[in-house]
């Protein structure tokens, strides 16, 4: 496979996002440390529906995804005890800002192993979400 070019990927990216915007479609966006150039896009292009998977930016940008009209997915990486940053957002932020992904299956769950369906049931997933919802009770009585 050739090396990819940033160049090409986001010419791609803007005439999706042309797209979107023309035909008033949400979009989904893989936003792992490229949160700012994708929220560039949208501002750009004027999209304010979608997705932004694999999340793991700052509350700031956090917000500025949510103003702009998008979700926001952890991935499984919300299960990990180490995953701090991606755990207090999901605590802190309003619960119609985050989608969670239950079908994937790419993504890790800690102590998971076998398929998705088998690994979102694990009882690392159900033990933090537990734990997310418990500390939004706390803050959305």
């Amino acid at each position: 496979m050739p090396p990819l070019d940033d160049a090409r990927q986001r010419f791609f990216y803007d005439e999706q996002l042309k797209l979107a915007h023309a035909f008033d479609l949400p979009v989904i966006c893989h936003v792992r440390k490229s949160q700012d150039k994708v929220l560039k896009g949208l501002r750009v292009h004027d999209v304010h529906r979608g997705i932004a998977h694999a999340f793991n930016g700052s509350f700031q940008q956090a917000e500025a995804f949510i103003a702009q009209g998008m979700r926001l997915d952890f991935g499984g990486n919300l299960t990990f005890e180490r995953a701090l940053q991606i755990r207090r957002l999901a605590t802190e932020l309003p619960l119609d800002a985050i989608v969670l992904e239950t079908d994937a299956r790419t993504s890790r769950l800690r102590g998971a192993t076998g398929s998705a369906t088998r690994r979102i049931r694990s009882p690392a997933s159900s033990g933090c979400c537990r734990s997310c919802a418990t500390s939004t009770k706390a803050r959305f009585p």
